[in-house]
């Protein structure tokens, strides 16, 4: 039984340990194409303001 139970609260863990680095390489995901879209934003912008 407790070797069982090891492997649970083990997997669990994993589980849990996983998502949260999902969650964190989503969020820096999220931020990297926020900064680029905002950079092309800018450019453009700027553009027009040359023009």
């Amino acid at each position: 039984m407790l070797r069982n139970w090891y492997t649970m609260t083990d997997r669990q863990t994993d589980r849990q340990t996983d998502r949260q680095t999902d969650r964190q390489t989503d969020r820096q995901t999220d931020r990297q194409t926020d900064r680029q879209t905002d950079r092309q934003t800018d450019r453009q912008t700027d553009r027009q303001t040359d023009r």
